[in-house]
């Protein structure tokens, strides 16, 4: 008959032990006691289950020791402890300390609904910021994207790059072509046919000279060519001059 009482009694130290650290668990959650305090309160409740009674004695000598902590940290965290509700204890000089595990100490009544609202706003605070850093990254990403493509895109449109766009502007109508000709010195009224054949020449090369290379001056390159047509246009005019004038002979009767 005793020791099935003390079974008993040890089964319900047992299932004690096992709700007593789940309760505690959800208690320091919100109170913070500190990891010293949590450490003590632990070493406490497994004691009480090693002697299957929630009363026993035990020094803080012992304590400090078996934890690794001064007398001192253990003093302060066990009046965190008592302070809380979860232990009681009496000390006398010379005698160890005399502890009780206090099992039904209460839980805030709104415990559960305080802690699911504080993780629904830690989630929700967490995605807001991360969802503004990524709009940040974003915005940034195209920001520096667009501004290296205005670069490269000002790049390939400079003259340096793309004389031939440059060039493009600059085409001048036939007309202008002429008219420009005929401010020149070396310009006569004789250049007219070849000006007008050099003009069609560079456009069908699509303004390139005779090299392959842009005309990107079209105003130098005619001061440059003029020479040339004024000696072609008297070199064909020497030539028509030169042809000697064919007499027709009579033809004799037969």
């Amino acid at each position: 008959m005793i020791e099935r009482k003390q079974l008993n009694y040890s089964e319900k130290m047992q299932n004690n032990y096992i709700y007593l650290l789940g309760k505690f668990w959800d208690f320091s959650e919100d109170k913070q006691l500190g990891s010293s305090a949590i450490l003590i309160y632990l070493y406490l409740l497994k004691e009480a289950f090693n002697r299957n009674n929630a009363r026993f004695s035990i020094s803080d000598v012992q304590i400090s020791k078996n934890l690794n902590l001064t007398k001192k940290t253990v003093k302060v965290n066990k009046d965190i402890l008592f302070n809380n509700g979860l232990i009681d204890y009496k000390t006398r000089n010379g005698v160890p300390c005399n502890y009780q595990i206090i099992t039904d100490y209460p839980l805030e009544t709104d415990n559960s609904n305080q802690k699911i609202e504080k993780k629904i706003a830690v989630i929700q605070d967490v995605k807001k910021q991360d969802i503004v850093k990524k709009q940040s990254k974003n915005i940034e990403k195209n920001s520096k994207e667009d501004s290296e493509q205005n670069s490269e895109n000002l790049s390939k449109d400079s003259p340096q790059n793309n004389p031939q766009k440059a060039l493009n502007k600059d085409i001048p109508t036939l007309e202008e072509f002429l008219k420009f000709a005929k401010t020149l010195n070396s310009y006569d009224d004789s250049l007219v046919e070849n000006l007008e054949l050099k003009y069609e020449e560079w456009t069908e090369k699509g303004w390139k000279n005779n090299f392959g290379r842009p005309i990107t001056d079209w105003k130098s390159a005619i001061k440059n060519t003029m020479p040339y047509l004024k000696n072609r246009s008297n070199t064909n005019i020497d030539s028509i001059q030169s042809i000697p004038n064919i007499r027709r002979t009579g033809i004799e009767k037969v």
